[in-house]
């Protein structure tokens, strides 16, 4: 098995360890020796996109696509603890996937791309409400079927 092979199953091996059985420390420590030990000599390049078919659930390709990393680059000599917070941020499925000294995250389209205003502005409009309309204050949270379909009216399309 090449050097990139062995990193990507060793290095996903501790990813899913990671999530599935975080309390497994032994198995996690030999996963993660033998990702170190793959970039030891040479620099390896991940992408999340499978050579062939889909990827499954708890692998490496997996978890990169469901937290919208493209590409892991790994430089020669990346160290253990390095490795260990992005399998970490990997596993987890909101704590950010946040680049190392030594390893490069390169995030996918939809994250490089949106933003949270992009996304707010992205969503459709609700219906119009018709500002003649007024409540007696002394009904305030008493609305009867007829004043909900008089509040909202549909907005044109």
């Amino acid at each position: 098995m090449d050097l990139k092979s062995t990193f990507i199953k060793r290095f996903g091996d501790l990813v899913a360890l990671l999530r599935v059985d975080p309390a497994n420390d032994a198995a996690q420590d030999l996963a993660l020796t033998a990702a170190a030990a793959a970039v030891e000599h040479a620099s390896v390049e991940v992408e999340a996109r499978p050579e062939r078919g889909v990827p499954h659930e708890l692998s490496l390709q997996a978890r990169m696509l469901a937290r919208n990393v493209d590409r892991l680059r790994i430089a020669v000599g990346a160290e253990p603890d390095e490795l260990l917070a992005v399998a970490r941020a990997l596993a987890h499925d909101v704590t950010p996937v946040t680049a190392r000294p030594l390893i490069e995250v390169q995030p996918g389209r939809e994250a490089a791309s949106s933003s949270r205003e992009e996304a707010a502005g992205s969503l459709p409009r609700g219906p119009e409400v018709d500002p003649q309309i007024r409540r007696d204050p002394a009904r305030l949270g008493m609305w009867d079927s007829s004043e909900l379909f008089q509040l909202a009216r549909p907005t044109q399309l």
